[in-house]
């Protein structure tokens, strides 16, 4: 096949030109950059927005990060002084009388008359009655059925103030800030995502325009064979060999079409639309050298600092706990209104107003016990977050290095594939101007253009590459 298809582009240069069946007239090479934006029209950044837009990951975030706000004010509400309101109503029953009397029992009473009336000496016996009958004769008590209470209690814990409540709120707003990182962290993720999709979509298509500028020129091919055979020139073979290389690049753009498909239903999928016409892409300007700082990018990283705020939030949470082992002081004050109150002896059926003042020491040595063993669990849990951020901060390290070396790499490539580009251009714009008179095949000029397309498509690949690699260096440096 190798010989075959030597033969045929030797008969066709040596072939004059007027000798030849041209099938259209020599055009300028197609436009590789307005093939590709061919479509509704979309840029990098734009993409990049409307990723963030409608991403569910940064809508967890948000969520998340409002969960944690959320915690702040939990934990700043138990700064305040707590208030304890109570209102009760209370029926006591279960005596026939609803009194107690203070007098003694009456069948006593009776024995001890009996017994006083005994004695001899008047004097000692009217002593002893006048004694029986003052206890007869005692008042009762009136036991109240009804009681009716109205208190309010304000109590505000002094130690735990200091040792628990402020450290809660310091882990709150640490958690807070955690969440926040995260939330750039991931909206980073989604840009870079979004802008790699839709630099795999420039990609896609410009490999689809130059596999289908190919078809046109081997189908222009195909008819010059087809006209050399009919005049002798070539050989029927000569002409199956052209028609099984137009069926090769139809098939290549078969393919090269539903990488296109495949890479802008990838890039819809990041930006939560649909659609059955493929974007156009226009590619932004050539980003400038990034210089990649390691320094800078471990402490420009949101994922370093939200690691970094969790790690505060653990420590201020490992100090409420050991708050909970300690002894708890609080001051307390209230006040009630009561009928009748309870502190009033005998009680009266009048609502009587009664107010307290007063401190309080409680402790607890089993909540002192599980203090200490909760304590050893978040130092636990503390080292594994701190072996989290350096292995991050290494992987940060590296990351930082090998998108360095890939921008150079591309920045080199680009050059190298322009001079190319210019090279293949030049020589196709020679052989245009000698197919115009009559010194060179359209073959030759087809051949020409072939290579002019690849190189731009070269070009197209290499600029590709170097906004990946400028977007993954923006990335790693925590600038993206």
């Amino acid at each position: 096949m190798l010989r075959s298809s030597t033969l045929i582009t030797a008969l066709l240069v040596t072939l004059p030109a007027s000798a030849q069946d041209v099938p259209e007239p020599p055009r300028e090479a197609f436009d590789l950059a307005a093939a590709i934006a061919d479509g509704p029209p979309l840029t990098a950044a734009r993409a990049a927005e409307l990723a963030v837009e409608s991403a569910p990951s940064l809508e967890r975030a948000r969520a998340l990060n409002r969960a944690a706000e959320a915690q702040v004010s939990q934990a700043r509400a138990a700064m305040l002084p707590r208030l304890e309101l109570n209102a009760s109503y209370q029926h006591v029953d279960g005596f026939p009388d609803g009194q107690i009397s203070l007098g003694g029992d009456p069948a006593a009473l009776d024995a001890a008359r009996m017994l006083a009336g005994t004695v001899s000496d008047p004097a000692a016996r009217a002593l002893w009655l006048g004694s029986i009958e003052s206890q007869s004769g005692g008042a009762s008590i009136v036991i109240p059925r009804d009681r009716i209470s109205f208190s309010a209690r304000l109590t505000w814990p002094v130690s735990d103030f200091f040792f628990a409540v402020l450290p809660a709120v310091d882990a709150a707003e640490a958690g807070v800030r955690a969440r926040e990182r995260e939330q750039e962290a991931a909206a980073a993720g989604v840009r870079r995502s979004a802008r790699e999709a839709y630099y795999t979509l420039a990609r896609a298509r410009g490999a689809l325009a130059v596999t289908q500028e190919a078809g046109r020129q081997a189908r222009a091919q195909l008819a010059q064979v087809e006209a050399g055979v009919r005049a002798g020139y070539l050989t029927e073979a000569d002409r199956l060999m052209a028609e099984s290389r137009v069926a090769e690049i139809d098939q290549a753009a078969t393919s090269a079409q539903a990488g296109v498909e495949m890479a802008d239903a990838g890039l819809r999928a990041l930006l939560g639309q649909s659609g059955d016409v493929p974007y156009g892409v226009v590619l932004d300007e050539v980003p400038e050298a990034v210089a990649a700082d390691e320094e800078a990018a471990l402490a420009a990283r949101p994922e370093l600092a939200a690691l970094r705020a969790a790690l505060t939030a653990q420590r201020a949470a490992a100090r409420v706990e050991d708050a909970r082992g300690y002894p708890h002081v609080a001051v307390f004050a209230g006040g009630m209104v009561a009928n009748p109150s309870p502190y009033q002896i005998p009680p009266q059926q009048v609502f009587t107003p009664s107010w307290e003042l007063g401190a309080a020491l409680t402790w607890a040595p089993n909540d002192t016990l599980s203090a200490f063993h909760r304590g050893e669990q978040l130092g636990a849990e503390q080292a594994a977050v701190e072996a989290q951020i350096e292995q991050l901060e290494r992987m940060v390290r590296l990351e930082v290095s090998q998108a360095a070396s890939q921008a150079r790499a591309a920045r080199q490539g680009i050059e190298a594939a322009r001079v190319a580009e210019q090279a293949a251009l030049a020589a196709y714009e020679a052989r245009l101007s000698q197919v115009r008179a009559g010194e060179a095949t359209t073959a030759e000029l087809f051949a020409a253009e072939g290579q002019l397309n690849r190189a731009r498509l070269a070009t197209l690949d290499a600029e590709v590459s170097l906004r990946i690699a400028a977007t993954r260096v923006a990335y790693a440096a925590g600038a993206l």
